[in-house]
């Protein structure tokens, strides 16, 4: 058995920084505070642009070249992520995409400031394709 850490637990996000403008708008992620309601409406808007493709100009060339949204959530909030997808299935073809993360947790030392023990540990992930449907 695993030997437990004393300290201050920080978590860490693990890196999915999209890289381009194009990625970071055709992305969402669901994290285990974002409301169902709100996800669907966000996601729903984003798919309506694409489809008509009306944006920022400056991107027009870019967005038409997007051929899905990416959904992502992990941990505990991948009940609420899958759910997201089922509702998109009835109207959208939608991939789901399983998978682990690699997260870093930092444990502060409460008597020793300056020390800090970083572990590794995994965490699942899902991933939603919603595919566009133009015409």
């Amino acid at each position: 058995m695993a030997k437990r850490t004393q300290g201050k637990h920080i978590k860490h996000t693990p890196n999915i920084k999209p890289r381009t403008q194009t990625e970071q708008i055709s992305s969402f992620l669901i994290k285990s505070n974002t409301p169902y309601v709100s996800a669907i409406k966000k996601i729903t808007k984003q798919l309506e642009n694409f489809e008509k493709l009306t944006g920022i100009k400056k991107y027009q060339s870019q967005f038409k070249q997007v051929k899905y949204i990416t959904v992502k959530g992990m941990g505990k909030c991948l009940e609420k992520t899958l759910s997201v997808g089922l509702y998109f299935q009835e109207r959208y073809k939608v991939d789901i995409l399983t998978g682990t993360v690699e997260v870093l947790d930092e444990f502060q030392q409460e008597d020793e400031e300056d020390d800090s023990i970083y572990k590794k540990r995994l965490v699942s992930s899902v991933e939603l394709r919603i595919w566009l449907k133009r015409d």
